[in-house]
């Protein structure tokens, strides 16, 4: 099973301290030399080995650290080979009872870098650009990619995102606190790749202090509808702040203390 993600740059983090020619502002450190989240410069030191930058993403569970053979269903190894990308792919020799098998996987087999031809490091950058929320345009031009390529990746990130706070979705508020709602519509793109399919309308709220959500999908946008997740998900007496959707109007007498925002003004 993966580390944590903070568990294994903070290990990485260490190792940086004691390599002299690895600036501080490298691994995150701040003024004040408490360690922080890592850089760009990171990334970029981390994979000056290419070996150890490997090693790093399969330590964090972004690349798989063992692949079974689909065609003999054995234990496949890494082998280094300089005519691939990644300068790794799965590989294993011989199958059961001694025969030959001489099946090959890609080192990126169903990871976050499946089927991309930007290297390993260009991928990291650029997620990591996007999760800092760098402008669109600076992106384009910093990373020298073209524009269908930074759009697909921005989806992925959105789609990811999206996917995992469904995933994590809990009941938010209570006395004395603040939770911010709204709904949007989203499109997904058939198996991540392609055309836009049709949107779905989307239902969530944010707790004020603590981050914690709740998102779900949701046919309409009716007050029968939001009324009733917003009673499931978000605990009596909580102080809600929407848009001036005419469904939220009676958030008061469900027991809400309602505030509203005019985005118009």
């Amino acid at each position: 099973m993966a580390q944590s993600f903070s568990t294994v740059v903070k290990a990485y983090q260490d190792e940086m301290k004691n390599l002299p020619f690895v600036p501080k502002g490298s691994f995150g450190r701040s003024v004040v030399g408490a360690d922080g989240f890592p850089t760009t410069l990171f990334f970029g030191f981390l994979f000056s080995d290419h070996e150890k930058g490997v090693k790093f993403l399969q330590e964090c569970g972004l690349l798989k650290r063992e692949m079974i053979c689909p065609t003999c269903g054995s234990n496949m190894s890494l082998w280094k080979s300089e005519s691939v990308i990644d300068k790794y792919r799965w590989r294993f020799g011989k199958g059961k009872r001694g025969q030959r098998c001489n099946t090959t996987r890609s080192l990126r087999h169903s990871s976050w870098f499946t089927k991309s031809k930007l290297t390993l490091l260009e991928i990291m950058l650029l997620t990591y650009d996007i999760l800092q929320k760098v402008p669109y345009a600076v992106i384009l031009k910093g990373h020298q990619i073209e524009q269908h390529t930074a759009c697909d990746w921005f989806q992925f990130c959105r789609e990811v995102i999206l996917d995992f706070i469904e995933s994590n979705t809990e009941m938010i508020g209570g006395e004395g606190k603040v939770v911010e709602i709204d709904e949007s519509k989203f499109g997904k793109r058939k198996y991540h790749r392609g055309h836009y399919v049709k949107g779905q309308w989307v239902f969530g709220g944010i707790e004020r202090g603590t981050g914690r959500t709740f998102l779900v999908a949701v046919h309409d946008r009716s007050a029968e509808t939001l009324i009733g997740i917003i009673k499931q998900w978000i605990l009596p007496g909580t102080k809600i702040i929407s848009d001036c959707w005419a469904a939220y109007s009676s958030l008061r007498e469900e027991g809400y203390t309602h505030f509203t925002v005019n985005h118009s003004i």
